[in-house]
């Protein structure tokens, strides 16, 4: 009974460490304050390289630790026409959100090999294996859904209104001078930015 009752409270112990996914919307504000802005032709560009804190905050994982540089980028379209921002534009090799987040997702083999050895002791140790992998799972689907969501594919900008969004190169190449070109949706006019990204 006394094994039992050990390898329940070790249950509960294990189940308060499942996998998790938090973290906070793009705050479109923190760039046109934090960031270095430029302004051309009626349109303002704000780029800010992620130090870690904004990468915990703002993408729940230190992608600095694992060897990518998140940069912040926000378009302000004051002119009377439609602008358009994509990956192509701007001047980095850039990852793809998908090997970001495969690279930050949270992996259960350790613990789930542990609660298997555990488990043909007393099979309490069973059950936490289940709830941890269906955790597991649950966060990185969350994580993967919120990092393409807050990633530069092809946006169009209206007048009047601002974007912001996210992209990812490798921290061993990165160099915080870059260009953005920003198109005109329907005459393909361009606007260069030449930007430098600087961790705050």
């Amino acid at each position: 009974m006394k094994k039992f009752l050990l390898a329940g409270t070790a249950c509960l112990v294990l189940f308060a460490s499942c996998a998790k996914y938090q973290a906070e919307p793009l705050d479109k504000q923190m760039g046109m304050y934090m960031g270095n802005t430029y302004t051309h032709h009626g349109v303002t560009v704000t780029v800010k390289a992620y130090n870690k804190a904004d990468c915990m905050h703002y993408l729940g994982r230190d992608l600095l630790a694992q060897g990518f540089q998140p940069i912040q980028i926000t378009v302000q379209n004051d002119t009377n026409r439609n602008m358009l921002i994509s990956k192509d534009s701007i001047s980095l090799s850039l990852s793809s959100d998908k090997a970001v987040a495969s690279s930050v997702e949270t992996s259960t083999v350790g613990r789930a090999t542990g609660y298997g050895a555990a488990s043909l002791i007393a099979w309490p140790f069973a059950i936490p294996a289940i709830v941890d992998g269906v955790k597991s799972s649950d966060a990185n689907s969350q994580l993967d859904s919120d990092y393409a969501q807050k990633s530069i594919h092809q946006q169009t900008i209206l007048p009047g209104t601002k974007y912001t969004g996210l992209v990812f190169t490798s921290k061993q190449f990165y160099n915080p001078n870059f260009s953005i070109t920003i198109i005109d949706k329907d005459t393909r006019d361009v606007i260069k930015f030449d930007v430098t990204a600087e961790r705050s």
